[in-house]
């Protein structure tokens, strides 16, 4: 399963590190470039850097090849917004 996870802190980590661990494409998207840089030294997924809400990087992450996108960033009004982007 391909799966986008928006949001490399500490509940992002370790629902992609479970996902990954079961053998999952995982996609990390984040602003933090220093937080993805511990993500992918130590998961086996692949980070984007940038903004879960902003179309093109959606794009980039392959969001219509994915089957589930979880948006746990450290704001409820922005995780509501990348899921309404990504259900459009």
């Amino acid at each position: 399963m391909r799966v986008v996870v928006i949001g490399a802190g500490e509940v992002g980590y370790n629902i992609a590190d479970t996902l990954s661990g079961e053998g999952n494409d995982i996609i990390i998207i984040d602003r933090e470039g220093e937080r993805l840089k511990v993500v992918s030294d130590s998961l086996d997924v692949e980070t984007i850097l940038g903004s879960g809400s902003s179309p093109r990087i959606l794009t980039k992450a392959k969001l219509e090849q994915s089957e589930m996108v979880v948006a746990v960033t450290n704001s409820d009004e922005t995780n509501i917004v990348d899921c309404l982007i990504a259900s459009t």
